[in-house]
């Protein structure tokens, strides 16, 4: 089988067992008619250190293990250890904390199932309200509140054969301010497929898939994500101990115009990792960066993604393979 062949067989795939569902549900053809329209956007932070640093570019890295339900659940289904726990954390920007955690159970045959959680702290707000209805500048102090969002997810995945895995995940989803709060039900889905040429391989993911929901009376839309990517690598192959790996990918939000997610990932030995990546069509992101270690199922990322006139993220993770 040719490249062509295999990516079109790839092609066929994605939209039998992830979009003609989703166009069955009546839904795509509508969350891609306004800009800026969705809420949980906490749901668009990376929960990954190694893929912020990377672009956000990782839906076709098979080795992602647990921390692979936070972009491809798809992923999931190559993971070759019994147990793999993931844990990252960064300051936010304006002074929000946000954490991630998951973990992955491999069952041989039956496949892996996977529990994966999101939170964001916004902190605690001072509380004003207005002292004179007729003079909007003038307000008297209330009682402080806070505010916070989170994900929490249980993912199934299955190696179909030795080159193709798909895998989802349901969603429950909160957000929550002072005394209001929305909450909804969404899913991931996602697959993966190497080609058999070289290394390359293919990939694809829908992310926050669900229906309108709610908030102090106002409807809104989930920030669906659309993402088709691939990657090989260009020296060596992806179990070399020595490989340069080149990613891309093409992403379509529902709230936003088209973006390109571009990384590149260095490994030596298989113990060190020096990573970067860049971002197109992004108001404040564009490069990134990251470094890794890795040694007996141990591994540690940190990752720097610059926001322009926002500042900058660093996120650091831990993860174990058992």
């Amino acid at each position: 089988m040719n490249i062509k062949e295999s990516i079109m067989r790839f092609l066929k795939s994605f939209f039998l067992v992830v979009i003609i569902p989703l166009i069955a549900a009546g839904q795509i053809n509508d969350e891609f008619k306004k800009v800026g329209s969705t809420g949980f956007a906490f749901l668009e932070i990376p929960a990954s250190a190694r893929l912020a640093s990377l672009g956000e570019a990782g839906i076709t890295l098979h080795n992602l293990g647990a921390e692979s339900m936070f972009i491809n659940p798809g992923l999931l289904g190559f993971t070759d250890r019994r147990h793999t726990v993931y844990f990252s954390m960064a300051e936010w920007l304006v002074d929000t904390q946000h954490q991630s955690f998951a973990y992955a159970l491999n069952l041989g045959n039956v496949g892996v199932v996977g529990l994966s959680v999101t939170y964001l702290d916004m902190g605690t707000m001072q509380g004003t309200r207005f002292a004179d209805p007729e003079n909007p500048g003038s307000y008297i102090l209330t009682e402080k509140f806070s505010a916070d969002a989170f994900a929490a997810g249980i993912t199934f995945a299955r190696r179909m054969t030795s080159e193709f895995s798909f895998g989802g995940t349901i969603k429950y989803v909160q957000e929550r301010i002072h005394d209001y709060s929305a909450d909804n039900v969404i899913y991931d889905v996602g697959i993966l497929y190497f080609t058999g040429f070289r290394s390359l391989r293919v990939g694809g993911s829908v992310q926050n898939f669900g229906v309108e929901t709610a908030f102090i009376g106002d409807s809104f839309k989930m920030p669906i994500t659309f993402r088709l990517g691939l990657a090989m690598e260009a020296l060596g192959t992806y179990d070399s101990p020595n490989r340069l790996t080149v990613i891309a990918e093409n992403v379509h939000p529902s709230n936003n115009d088209v973006r390109y997610h571009f990384g590149l990932e260095y490994t030596w030995m298989d113990m060190f990792m020096l990573r970067g990546g860049y971002k197109v069509n992004y108001d404040e992101e564009g490069f990134t960066g990251g470094l890794g270690i890795s040694y007996t199922g141990i591994t540690i990322d940190v990752s720097y993604t610059e926001f322009g006139r926002l500042g900058s993220v660093v996120r650091f993770s831990l993860g174990a393979r058992l």
